[in-house]
């Protein structure tokens, strides 16, 4: 059995595991007879795919469903099939088409725009004629010119949804606003002064998404109001709380992590939920003192 041969029959078990009661499962590469080395190599790599394939699903929750799977099967059967084991050029232009393919409906979902897919080869076209020199730079600075055009757009865009999302959902919630990003309110009073920059508190900061999904992000503990990396959205939540209080504030995932929303599975404008309880002020004098 050779890779393409074992490769296709993965598919088509696992294909047939979508939507058979018989084999859910696939197949598992010691119920192949006759395995060689080459049909190992490739199983173990197709299993390293799919788990990334379920590593993209926990962020994407569309992609757990058998129907997507499915789909997703039926696009790699029919781009592996689309490779030719004897024409390097076709090969090389097959796997430029379909990144080309992809990044053109990315550009289109991340920047609200529309793009005329008929124009692609026309324009490859032109930039491969005879006698050709690619003014590279020049296309490059125009590109990147374009693209931080709509980056900027994109952008502005993003705020006014956040904006508009966080005003909602702080009339839901009947909060107070304290700025633009962040809105309050007191669910427990506590007692005595608040906390102000250059201090430090013992909080306990519950995240959550305001539909109520949590987000698996540590309780800071100790923490010091104004320190180096704590979001000012934060900040501001502590100044609001004295000992023994409890406060429930609402803010954007852009305003309280920044660029890291992507990688955290987020979009700039998701509200988010934060329950923080305010156990401890203390003093910088005290808290110097208490460290000697």
């Amino acid at each position: 059995m050779n890779i393409k041969s074992i490769f296709l029959a993965i598919i088509g078990v696992a294909v047939l595991g979508l939507y058979s009661c018989d084999s859910k499962r696939g197949k598992d590469i010691s119920e192949y007879e006759n395995a060689k080395t080459g049909d190992s190599l490739l199983f173990y790599f197709v299993q390293l795919r799919a788990h990334e394939y379920w590593e993209n699903a926990e962020k994407d929750t569309s992609m757990r469903s058998e129907e997507a799977r499915a789909r997703f099967i039926k696009g790699i059967e029919k781009g592996f099939n689309s490779v030719k084991e004897s024409d390097k050029d076709y090969n090389k232009g097959l796997q430029l088409g379909v990144q080309l393919g992809m990044n053109l409906l990315r550009f289109e979902t991340m920047y609200d725009i529309e793009i005329d897919n008929s124009i692609t080869i026309p324009s490859f076209l032109y930039g491969l004629r005879d006698g050709q020199h690619n003014q590279e730079f020049e296309y490059q600075e125009e590109f990147y010119s374009i693209l931080n055009r709509l980056k900027s757009m994109q952008r502005a865009r993003d705020h006014e949804k956040a904006r508009q999302s966080l005003v909602d959902k702080a009339r839901e919630h009947k909060m107070s606003k304290i700025a633009d990003n962040l809105y309050y309110r007191i669910s427990k009073k506590g007692e005595g002064s608040y906390p102000q920059y250059g201090q430090s508190a013992h909080v306990h900061v519950n995240f959550e998404r305001a539909d109520g999904h949590d987000i698996a992000v540590p309780s800071p503990g100790l923490i010091t109001i104004g320190a180096q990396g704590i979001p000012e959205v934060l900040n501001s939540a502590y100044m609001r709380l004295n000992k023994g209080s409890v406060g429930q504030f609402i803010t954007t995932a852009e305003a309280l992590f920044g660029t890291r929303i992507y990688i955290m599975g987020m979009k700039p404008e998701d509200v988010l939920l934060l329950t923080i309880t305010m156990n401890e002020i203390i003093s910088p004098h005290a808290l110097s003192t208490d460290s000697i």
